[in-house]
């Protein structure tokens, strides 16, 4: 007996900016507290398109979104767009600077771990500029990928030994270390050992 192979059609599964706005809102209603979304359509599948965040901004639930999508202009989209609606939470290391310029407050970055007192500086308006031009090179090398293994290879660096990952991904090469080690170097006071 022949059978015949057709392709799927995967159009009809294709999430809608209306069906995610439906979701997402039956989640953060139903657990009741507030939430920070998180656009990442390279990790999530699936993009917070405008429709959608339009759909979701009055929720009294939904606080910020984590920006992430590598988009730089959605950075000055969703700050003004939704201003005292949901807040713009910085989600890209390397446009960190921008990102509070564009009014961000807040951040959530792995690689703060290891920089606590460059997150710290780039957060604050008064040492942003420098503090960010200190560690800009690292963020960059960092972010250009293997973002998991280059971060903790840096906290290593940095006193703080914590080089394994977790299956299947490598730990930092000895380039990468070798290369982490000059940036820091590079970033002086505001890359300081941790212990």
């Amino acid at each position: 007996t022949a059978y015949e192979i057709r392709p799927r059609d995967w159009s009809s599964d294709v999430c809608s900016s209306d069906l995610l706005a439906v979701h997402v809102s039956a989640v953060v209603n139903s657990v009741g507290m507030l939430t920070c979304l998180y656009d990442y359509p390279a990790r999530t599948g699936v993009p917070f398109e405008r429709e959608t965040l339009d759909a979701l901004a009055d929720n009294p639930h939904i606080q910020g979104i984590k920006e992430a999508s590598g988009d730089r202009s959605r950075i000055a989209m969703l700050a003004d767009h939704y201003a005292g609606r949901i807040d713009l939470v910085c989600g890209a290391d390397e446009d960190s600077a921008y990102f509070m310029d564009h009014g961000a407050k807040s951040w959530i970055g792995g690689m703060a771990n290891a920089l606590p007192k460059a997150h710290k500086g780039i957060l604050n308006a008064d040492t942003r500029a420098e503090a960010y031009a200190a560690v800009h090179p690292i963020l960059e090398f960092i972010e250009a990928g293997r973002y998991i293994a280059k971060t903790k290879a840096l906290l290593g660096i940095l006193g703080v030994e914590c080089a394994a990952v977790r299956g299947p991904l490598l730990p930092a090469t000895q380039d990468d270390i070798d290369t982490l080690t000059g940036l820091v170097e590079k970033a002086g006071e505001w890359a300081p050992r941790l212990a």
